[in-house]
C-alpha cells in the first residue's frame, strides 16, 4: 500500500493528463457537432415551413455548412477553457473567479462569437443580400441572447467537467492516504508482536538457564535463532503461506516444551491439504499459541494440555487453539494483548471476511480464528 500523488489534477504533460485531453477534446467536438446539427435541423424545419406557406414550388435549405463555423468556434473556445482548467484548477474553481469569469466571457466573448456569425451569414448564406451592419441591425434580441447563452455553456461544461475531475482526484486521493493510514497501522501491529514474541522466548530460556541446565538453555538458543531468523524473513512480505506459519508454530512450541518438559502436551489436528498453496498473514497464530501457553501452562504448575486444529471448510480456513484452564489461573484476566492485536491485522487485512472469537468455559479457553483461503499466487 503506498501513495503515489496527492495532487487534485493531472499534469496536463503526465499520461493521464494527456488522455484526459484526448477524452475532453473527443467529448467537446462531439457535443457541439450534436448541438450544430440540431440547430441546422431546426432552421431547415422552419425554412421548409415558410417555403409551403409562400409556394408550393420554393425549395428549403439544409444550411449546414454555414452554421458549422460558428460552433466550430464555440467548441474551440470550450476546449480553451479545459486547458485554462487543467494548468490553474484551483484558482479558477473558486467560486469568485468563476463569477468574474462568467461575466467577462458574456462582455468580450459575446461581440466576437456575433461578428463571427454574421461574417458567415453575409459572406456564404446572403454575400448580395445584406451588409455586416445590416445584419447586425436586423439581428433579434433572442439571437443575441442565444449567443451568449451557448457561449456560457462552453464555460460552465468545462466548470463542470474540471469539478468532476477535482472530486475524482480528491477520492483516490483520501482512498490512497487511508490506504496508506491502514498499511502504517498494519506494520504498527506487527511490530508490536515481535517484541512481545521475543521477550516471552528470553524469559523461556531464561528460565532454562536459571536450572543449571546448560544443555537444554543451548538447544533453546539455537532454535531461537532458527525462529529470529524467520521473524526477519516474515518482516519482508505481506505473505506467507499457511505451511510456513504452522512450521514456524511447532518450531516455537518446540522450544517452549524444553522448558515445560512432560507436564505439557500438545495434539494436532490437521487433515491433509495443500497448506503450502494458501497464503496467510507473517505471525497470525503465534500470538494466540503463545497466549495459550502463557495462561494455560506457564501460571501452573498442573499437567497441561494443548488441543491446536486446523481445516479447511469452504472459503475459510480455521485455526483453533484450546489450552486449559485450572482454580488457581481461571480468574487472572489474559488473552490481551494477542487476541486484540491478532483481530485489528484481521480487520485490516480482511475486514468483515475474517473473525476471531473466543469460547470460555469453567476449566477451558478457545481461540478459534477464520479468515478466507486465498492462494498465495492471488494473495
Amino acid at each position: 500500500m503506498e501513495i503515489t500523488t496527492h495532487s487534485t489534477a493531472a499534469s496536463p504533460g503526465s499520461h493521464s493528463g494527456k488522455r484526459a485531453a484526448y477524452l475532453n477534446l473527443l467529448f467537446t467536438l462531439l457535443i457541439w457537432l450534436l448541438i450544430a446539427s440540431l440547430h441546422a435541423l431546426a432552421s431547415y424545419k422552419d425554412a421548409l415551413r415558410n417555403t409551403l406557406r409562400n409556394s408550393a414550388n420554393a425549395k428549403a435549405s439544409f444550411d449546414y455548412i454555414a452554421i458549422l463555423p460558428g460552433y466550430a468556434l464555440l467548441a474551440i473556445i470550450s476546449y480553451g477553457f479545459y486547458i485554462a482548467f487543467s494548468r490553474k484548477t484551483e484558482s479558477m474553481l473558486k467560486t469568485r473567479n468563476i463569477l468574474m469569469s462568467t461575466c467577462m466571457i458574456v462582455i468580450l466573448g459575446l461581440p466576437v462569437l456575433t461578428g463571427l456569425v454574421l461574417f458567415m451569414e453575409t459572406t456564404f448564406s446572403h454575400p448580395d443580400a445584406m451588409s455586416m451592419k445590416a445584419g447586425f441591425d436586423q439581428r433579434s434580441g433572442f439571437a443575441f441572447f442565444t449567443d451568449a447563452v451557448l457561449l456560457l455553456f462552453a464555460y460552465l461544461m468545462q466548470v463542470a467537467y474540471a469539478f468532476g475531475l477535482k472530486g475524482q482526484a480528491e477520492n483516490l486521493a483520501y482512498a490512497q492516504q487511508s490506504n496508506e493510514s491502514l498499511a502504517l497501522r498494519l506494520r504498527l501491529l506487527q511490530g508490536q508482536l515481535k517484541p512481545h514474541f521475543l521477550f516471552n522466548a528470553l524469559n523461556s530460556i531464561s528460565a532454562l538457564v536459571r536450572t543449571a541446565d546448560r544443555e537444554l538453555a543451548s538447544s533453546a538458543l539455537e532454535k531461537l535463532s532458527a525462529l529470529l531468523r524467520y521473524v526477519v524473513h516474515s518482516g519482508k512480505h505481506e505473505w506467507l503461506s499457511v505451511a510456513d506459519e504452522i512450521a514456524f508454530t511447532k518450531a516455537y512450541l518446540d522450544m517452549q516444551m524444553l522448558r515445560y518438559g512432560e507436564r505439557t502436551s500438545i495434539s494436532w489436528n490437521m487433515p491433509d491439504e495443500a497448506w503450502q498453496d494458501l497464503a496467510c498473514p507473517p505471525l497470525l497464530f503465534q500470538p494466540l499459541v503463545e497466549n495459550a501457553i502463557h495462561h494455560g501452562v506457564e501460571q501452573n504448575h498442573e499437567i497441561c494440555h494443548l488441543q491446536i486444529g486446523l481445516a479447511k471448510k469452504g472459503d475459510l480456513l480455521e485455526f483453533r487453539i484450546t489450552n486449559p484452564l485450572f482454580k488457581q489461573t481461571s480468574s487472572k484476566k489474559g488473552h490481551g494483548l494477542g487476541i486484540s492485536a491478532s483481530r485489528d491485522r484481521l480487520a485490516i487485512l480482511y475486514g468483515q471476511q475474517a473473525a476471531l472469537r473466543t469460547d470460555v468455559t469453567t476449566d477451558s479457553y478457545t481461540a478459534i480464528l477464520e479468515f478466507p483461503a486465498m492462494h498465495l499466487k492471488h494473495a
